[in-house]
């Protein structure tokens, strides 16, 4: 990994795998988690220098396909999906589980309230027991190159794999309201405020879900194939597209 120094406009190393990165999560302002082919591993930063003190490693190495790391849990602890299985990296950066998933990861795991979701490209959404590793549920959607997923509320998930997207028990992985045809999400969703999230569908068009209401309606219809949301500081939001670069949607 490179470290940009961007008034300079230089780069340098900052740190070396031995193995091709996939995603990285900083944990506070010392520690560098990063999820590679082959495993996990945290360093701590002190004084611009990257020292290693943790290592967990797949117990079938990821030669292929994405590799997510979810947020951080209370504890300290994450969650990595990638090609066939989901691992569990405890606070101090050691392996605590490891078990099979299906094929290739569609979004980064979810862990909220003791539970750790995952999305894969054949259509599964999966829910995990953060402890054990024990399978709580699994549900099967049709095939999808996206399928982003966020925990809205307690009580509420949104699982975006498949054709359309879905608000879904936590618990028992039970749709609770299907969003209309609004086809898979590709990006976010993101938290608005107010108990309203946006995503972006893989048709890209701009999504408004109500978690109090529980329900979603199209806010807007881009017409090229969007990357990336943000909100802005006054509270609207603007989306990078490939072809018409930066929309306003305030």
């Amino acid at each position: 990994m490179f470290r940009l120094d961007p008034a300079k406009n230089e780069s340098a190393e900052f740190v070396s795998t031995k193995s091709r990165v996939r995603d990285f999560r900083w944990r506070g302002a010392d520690q560098l988690v990063i999820a590679s082919i082959d495993g996990v591993r945290t360093f701590r930063v002190e004084q611009g220098r990257c020292r290693l003190i943790a290592e967990a490693f797949y117990s079938l190495k990821m030669n292929v396909g994405p590799v997510w790391l979810s947020e951080f849990d209370k504890e300290g602890g994450c969650a990595v999906a990638g090609f066939w299985s989901v691992m569990k990296v405890n606070p101090d950066g050691t392996k605590g589980w490891e078990v099979a998933g299906r094929l290739n990861p569609t979004a980064a795991p979810v862990v909220a309230d003791g539970r750790i979701f995952t999305s894969w490209r054949l259509g599964d959404v999966m829910c995990h027991d953060s402890a054990s590793g024990e399978l709580l549920w699994k549900k099967e959607y049709p095939h999808s190159m996206f399928g982003g997923m966020k925990s809205l509320t307690k009580d509420l998930l949104l699982v975006g794999s498949g054709d359309r997207t879905r608000l879904v028990s936590p618990s028992t992985g039970t749709t609770v309201a299907d969003l209309g045809e609004y086809s898979g999400c590709r990006g976010g969703p993101f938290a608005m405020g107010g108990g309203e999230f946006w995503y972006i569908t893989t048709l890209h068009r701009v999504v408004r879900v109500s978690a109090n209401e529980r329900s979603g309606r199209e806010f807007s219809t881009l017409t090229s194939k969007p990357s990336g949301i943000a909100r802005t500081e006054d509270g609207g939001a603007c989306v990078v597209t490939e072809g018409a670069g930066v929309v306003d949607l305030r």
